[in-house]
């Protein structure tokens, strides 16, 4: 540790630093203690400490660690796009391969003069009308991930995405199979251990991406000032249902294997983390989201208010009985 520079050495600090602003900002939550085993590894170097030259390769560079005085080695990586020296690098290793971020200093950083209360005094004043144009519902299911109300088609992942996420979880079943046959502490065995955390690196990857992409999409609309969500508390939703016995202890029927396969569409469908991602969106374009009681939302009328349970004779259908009020965007 005494060879490594002291700026190296504060970079955690300046990172714990820069999450706890942010949280008392209110654009992320309070940073906190993970654990390191199976995470992913991460390196933050300062312009000081890093060079980057192109090789002979069209598209490849090599990243330089370290300073004259005391070097750190070198990795190749491939540009997916044409970049200026950065002021900060941050090497990321995952069980798949490693990963090259660059980051910039901000020129200007918009703020804006309303405080989260100071707008929703300001909603307030707003007739019903003028809340309705300027405002976007947003429902979150598991046939339809994100469904807005100023818009008919959903977002979604396509039909090629959840196809290859299909096929990573059969290739993962097959891995998990074959390490449970490795003797434990073999080099099979971490080999196997690594093909199964490959697995899950797809999925995550096309989630993360869908919830960027879909929460810039909804903040970037500029007729929208405020988003209104269901408060859905997916860890609950997606807990494993409690075992049943007999009056043997015998085990019965509990859904587990039905509730599985829930889970996993719920998981797929990206909920969490587009709600994260289009918080702090939201909050960085001056914009508010507001989260609502989910319960009796997908009974209750739009145009009249009824609650009932004939309301939805099916996933995809909405009638009101009362009303007549009819809605292609069940």
């Amino acid at each position: 540790m005494s060879q490594v520079p002291s700026a190296i050495l504060g970079i955690g600090a300046f990172r714990f630093c820069q999450a706890s602003k942010r949280a008392a900002t209110g654009l992320a939550a309070r940073p906190k203690l993970r654990a390191i085993k199976d995470a992913d590894r991460h390196l933050l170097l300062t312009r000081a400490y890093f060079t980057i030259k192109p090789t002979s390769r069209a598209g490849w560079y090599e990243l330089r660690f370290g300073s004259a005085r005391i070097p750190g080695g070198t990795i190749l990586f491939r540009a997916h796009r044409e970049f200026v020296v950065p002021a900060m690098v941050s090497v990321t290793l995952t069980s798949k391969a490693l990963f090259v971020s660059m980051s910039y200093e901000e020129t200007e950083q918009k703020q804006f003069p309303e405080t989260e209360k100071e707008m929703l005094e300001r909603l307030r004043q707003y007739s019903e009308e003028e809340l309705i144009a300027c405002g976007n519902g947003i429902d979150r299911g598991v046939v339809r991930p994100v469904q807005t109300s100023n818009d008919p088609e959903p977002y979604a992942l396509t039909e090629d995405q959840l196809e290859r996420i299909r096929r990573k979880e059969r290739q993962r079943k097959h891995y998990q199979k074959r390490m449970a046959r490795c003797e434990k502490g073999s080099r099979n065995r971490a080999k196997m251990r690594r093909k199964v955390a490959r697995t899950f690196d797809y999925r995550k990857n096309v989630i993360n991406d869908f919830a960027h992409q879909t929460s810039h999409a909804l903040v970037s609309d500029d007729k929208v000032q405020f988003f209104v969500l269901e408060d859905l508390r997916v860890k609950n939703m997606t807990k494993r249902p409690e075992p049943k016995y007999d009056d043997n202890a015998k085990a019965l029927p509990n859904g587990a294997r039905a509730k599985a396969g829930l889970n996993r569409a719920i998981l797929s469908s990206g909920w969490g983390k587009t709600e994260e991602y289009l918080k702090y969106k939201a909050k960085k374009a001056g914009k508010l989201v507001i989260k609502v009681e989910p319960a009796y939302t997908s009974q209750r009328c739009p145009k009249c208010g009824r609650v009932e349970r004939k309301n939805r004779p099916s996933q995809s259908e909405f009638r009101c009985v009362s009303c007549g009020f009819e809605s292609a965007n069940a």
